[in-house]
C-alpha cells in the first residue's frame, strides 16, 4: 500500500485534511471539491450529511429544484469512495443517459483532481466508460465498481465482482410522463422496491450500505411520496422557504428574488408548478375545495367599486391563536376584488382598530362587516366608540350569520373563483395558501382571511351589486303611428 501524499495548497497535511473531511460532507467538499462547492453551504445541506452518516439504510429527501442535491451526493458517493467504505455504487435515473452525468463527474474527478486523488490513493482502473467505471484505492487496496443505469434497464440483481451495490442512489427516477396515471406509478414502484432496493448488500455484509432516494415530487401517490410516509425510510423535506418563510440559501437565492418569482408563476397561472418544483407541495385540482387556478389577477382597478371592509379578528390576544384579518373588497358588477388585507397575531384592540381606521381613509368603504357573535360583537361596539372620538364614520353591518364558518367560505368563494369573477394581486401569496390548502372538514386551519372576504360578500348581498349591466337583444319599437289616449277616453 502507498502513503498518501500531502495537499501543502490547504495548508494541511494529508492526516490531518482526511481527518478534517471525514468530520462532515461540506467540509469533505470545500477540502476537496473547491470548484464544486464555490459558495458557502446552507444549514439544510448539513442536515442532508447528517442524515446520510445516521444509521438508517434507506434514505428519502425531497428536494426543491436547484437544491444542488446531484452535485451533493456525488460529492457524498466520492466521500464513501475516498474512505473505502463503498465497493459498488450503483447510480440510477430516470433514464442510463442522465445517470452518467454523474460517472462522467467522479471520471473528471479522478483523472484532474490530483490533490483529492493523490490525498487518498486513487487512480483509474481497467473499466472506464461512461457507464460503468472501475477506481483503484492504493491505500486499502479495493477496487471500487460505479454504476450507470435508468430505472426501466437491466437492475435486478446486479453483483458485478460478488459484491452487491452497497450505495445505490435513486437521483430524479420520476418525471412527469412516468407519474401521469396510477398503471405508470405502479410500474415505477415496482422496479423501485422490487427490483434496484432488493439489489442492496445485505446489513450482515455490508453495515453501512445505504439507498439514497433523491426527488422532487409530481403526485401525491408517487414513490417519492410513498417513501416519505413509509416507517422504514428516514424522510426528510426542503423546501425553496424555510418554516419562517425565508429563503433556505440566502447567499444563492435571496428571499426576495424567491418571492417575486413566486408572485411571476402565480400571475402566470402557474402556482401548482411553483409549489411542486419549489415548495415540494402537491397541489391537485381534482381534489381541492377552492381552484386557485382561476383566480384572476388585476394592476389597474375599475372605477366606481362600492367598497366594503371585513374584520376577522382573531379570538384571543394570544401569538398562539388565530390570526386577526382585515382587508378591504372591491365590487363592481359581478367581479370581486381583494384590494389589500392584513395578517397579524396577539392583536390588541386599539392595534385592530387603528388598522381599521387605516384601511377607511384608504378605500373609502361604504360599510364593514362583522359578525356579532362573541368578541366580534365586542370589537363591533369598539369601532363604534372609535368613530365619535375620531370624527370617522363608517357604518357596520354586524352580520348574524347561523351557518359554519366552512359553509359561509364554500357558498361565497369557489363559485366566484371558478367563473373567474374574483380578482387578487399577484404578491398577496397568503390569501392563494389559504385558498389552496383549504379543507371544510378542517376545523384547526388557517382560513381567517378567507372567512373575513365570505363574511364581507354576504354583507354586500349579491342581489344588489351596484353597477351591473345587463346585456341582451332588444328591439325598439316607433310609437308615432299610435294616437296618444286620453282622459277617460275609454269605450
Amino acid at each position: 500500500m502507498e502513503r498518501a501524499q500531502p495537499i501543502q495548497h490547504l495548508g494541511f497535511s494529508a492526516e490531518e485534511a482526511v481527518t478534517l473531511g471525514a468530520e462532515s460532507l461540506q467540509q469533505y467538499g470545500h477540502l476537496f471539491f473547491p470548484k464544486t462547492f464555490r459558495q458557502k453551504s446552507p444549514p439544510f445541506h448539513a442536515d442532508i450529511g447528517e442524515a446520510l452518516y445516521g444509521p438508517a439504510r434507506y434514505n428519502a429527501f425531497e428536494l426543491f429544484r436547484d437544491a444542488a442535491k446531484t452535485t451533493l451526493l456525488r460529492v457524498y458517493t466520492s466521500q464513501r469512495i475516498s474512505y473505502g467504505i463503498s465497493r459498488t455504487v450503483m447510480y440510477v435515473s430516470v433514464s442510463q443517459a442522465h445517470s452518467v452525468f454523474s460517472i462522467r463527474w467522479l471520471k473528471r474527478q479522478i483523472e484532474f483532481n490530483t490533490k483529492w486523488t493523490s490525498t487518498f490513493g486513487l487512480v483509474k482502473g481497467s473499466k472506464w466508460t461512461d457507464e460503468w467505471i472501475e477506481i483503484i484505492h492504493r491505500l486499502t487496496g479495493q477496487i471500487i465498481t460505479v454504476l450507470a443505469m435508468g430505472i426501466t434497464g437491466q437492475i435486478r440483481g446486479f453483483n458485478p465482482d460478488d459484491f452487491r451495490p452497497d450505495l445505490i442512489i435513486v437521483d430524479d427516477i420520476l418525471n412527469e410522463e412516468n407519474t401521469a396515471t396510477p398503471d405508470q406509478r405502479k410500474k415505477i414502484e415496482e422496479l423501485l422496491f422490487g427490483a434496484l432496493l432488493n439489489s442492496l448488500a445485505p446489513a450482515s455484509e455490508a453495515p453501512l450500505a445505504k439507498a439514497v432516494f433523491l426527488q422532487t415530487p409530481f403526485n401525491r401517490d408517487d414513490a417519492i411520496e410513498h417513501c416519505m410516509k413509509d416507517p422504514e425510510w428516514n424522510p426528510r423535506q426542503y423546501g425553496v422557504f424555510d418554516e419562517s418563510g425565508e429563503s433556505r440559501w440566502p447567499t444563492r437565492y435571496p428571499t426576495l428574488e424567491l418571492r417575486k418569482a413566486k408572485e411571476a408563476a402565480i400571475r402566470r397561472g402557474q402556482y401548482r408548478l411553483w409549489m411542486r418544483e419549489k415548495e415540494c407541495t402537491i397541489v391537485s385540482g381534482e381534489d381541492q375545495a377552492i381552484d386557485v387556478t382561476k383566480l384572476r389577477y388585476y394592476d389597474v382597478l375599475p372605477e366606481a367599486m362600492d367598497v366594503v371592509l371585513f374584520i376577522d379578528p382573531a379570538s384571543s390576544d394570544s401569538p398562539k391563536a388565530d390570526h386577526h384579518a382585515i382587508g378591504a373588497l372591491g365590487f363592481k358588477g359581478v367581479d370581486v376584488f381583494l384590494l389589500d388585507y392584513s395578517l397579524s397575531k396577539g392583536t390588541m384592540p386599539d392595534k385592530a382598530a387603528m388598522d381599521f381606521f387605516n384601511f377607511a381613509m384608504m378605500y373609502s368603504p361604504r360599510k364593514a362587516a362583522v359578525e356579532t357573535i362573541s368578541y366580534q360583537r365586542v370589537l363591533a361596539w369598539y369601532l363604534e366608540q372609535e368613530m365619535i372620538k375620531r370624527k370617522i364614520f363608517v357604518p357596520i353591518d354586524k352580520i348574524q350569520d347561523r351557518r359554519s364558518k366552512g359553509t359561509r367560505i364554500m357558498q361565497a368563494l369557489p363559485g366566484l373563483i371558478a367563473y373567474g369573477h374574483f380578482w387578487i394581486r399577484p404578491h398577496m401569496t397568503e390569501f392563494v395558501t389559504q385558498a389552496d390548502d383549504y379543507d371544510p372538514q378542517i376545523k384547526d386551519q388557517e382560513d381567517d382571511l378567507l372567512d373575513g372576504i365570505a363574511t364581507a360578500i354576504t354583507a354586500e348581498n349579491l342581489a344588489l351589486r351596484l353597477g351591473a349591466d345587463i346585456e341582451g337583444e332588444f328591439t325598439v319599437l316607433n310609437e308615432d303611428e299610435y294616437k296618444p289616449l286620453s282622459v277617460r277616453g275609454c269605450p
